[in-house]
């Protein structure tokens, strides 16, 4: 079980979108995402945005918007819908939806909506993946698949995330297999194990994939909320994001 450090983006604070949204369907089982569009006149590529396991909140949708704004389509996945919603919103409830995931299942869906938006094109299938917690463990493992993904997580699991009815494999295991850009943070104050990650890094380095490791002293897990709420995090939430638009832009640029 997760402890109770890990309470993710559950109640992180957010503005409404600045950035019109729609629900789209990917493939033959109907995967939910959500879309938010470029300002007019914009046809960027995609960004993937991967949540943590409370889901598509209020907060992901402002993450969302906020990449759209960047000049980017993106799409948030559902990865619980076939489990359902929680029962009410707290992170008990939210644990418990958490055991009753199939994270093999919930892989292929995100691949699932990768084949939906991610064609051919003029950006030639590059994209990005932005991903939170589990959504950042699922993240590393659909690079290692795609060459033409560039990675941003926050929070990830290199063993992979806590607590799965099935376990998709680790992302220490096919690190070593990315061949697209990757750029990862961690809080020191976060409970995931250092030694996990250094693993991961080690793991990374024996590949061919550029990488860039960032860890922030006195943040912790789910630091990200100091973007919208100001606080102890606002600093390491305000840096990793200028560095995360900064990524996107260099790795999957608009034009």
């Amino acid at each position: 079980m997760l402890r109770a450090a890990a309470v993710c983006h559950q109640n992180t604070r957010a503005p409404s979108p600045s950035r019109r949204r729609n629900m789209e369907w990917a493939g033959a089982d109907r995967v939910p995402f959500t879309v938010f569009d470029p300002p007019p006149g914009g046809a960027g590529p995609w960004a993937i945005v991967a949540t943590d396991i409370f889901g598509v909140t209020p907060f992901y949708e402002h993450i969302g918007s906020l990449v759209a704004e960047a000049g980017y389509r993106v799409a948030i996945p559902d990865l619980f819908h076939r489990v359902g919603p929680a029962r009410d919103g707290s992170r008990e409830a939210a644990l418990e939806r958490r055991a009753q995931l199939d994270d093999r299942q919930a892989l292929a869906d995100l691949e699932a909506v990768l084949e939906a938006v991610v064609v051919p094109g003029p950006h030639e299938g590059r994209y990005a993946m932005v991903g939170f917690c589990l959504g950042g463990t699922l993240a590393l493992l659909t690079a290692a698949a795609h060459p033409e993904q560039a990675t941003v997580t926050y929070y990830a699991f290199p063993r992979g995330a806590p607590n799965p009815r099935v376990r998709a494999p680790a992302p220490i295991d096919v690190a070593a297999s990315i061949q697209g850009p990757v750029l990862a943070y961690w809080g020191r104050e976060d409970y995931i194990d250092a030694d996990e990650v250094e693993l991961l890094a080690r793991a990374l380095s024996q590949g061919t994939a550029p990488h860039r490791i960032v860890w922030y002293d006195g943040a912790g897990h789910s630091f990200l909320s100091g973007l919208t709420e100001p606080g102890p995090n606002s600093a390491a939430a305000s840096d990793s994001w200028h560095s995360t638009i900064a990524f996107l832009a260099e790795q999957v640029p608009l034009q």
